[in-house]
């Protein structure tokens, strides 16, 4: 909804997350929030880093 608006608008998102860590650990631990890590977690494609290569 716009600000101002009462109309909803219909959108098409895509979101692509990085990062260094392994957050089902950090879920595990309680330093990542379970329902977001549900919702970013749909495909995941796990890359050795630079240095090992």
């Amino acid at each position: 909804m716009r600000v101002g608006s009462t109309q909803t608008l219909n959108v098409d998102l895509r979101f692509i997350a990085a990062t260094h860590r392994d957050l089902r650990h950090e879920v595990d631990q309680g330093h990542f929030r379970q329902d977001l890590y549900f919702r970013l977690n749909v495909a995941s494609i796990i890359l050795p880093a630079l240095a090992d290569g």
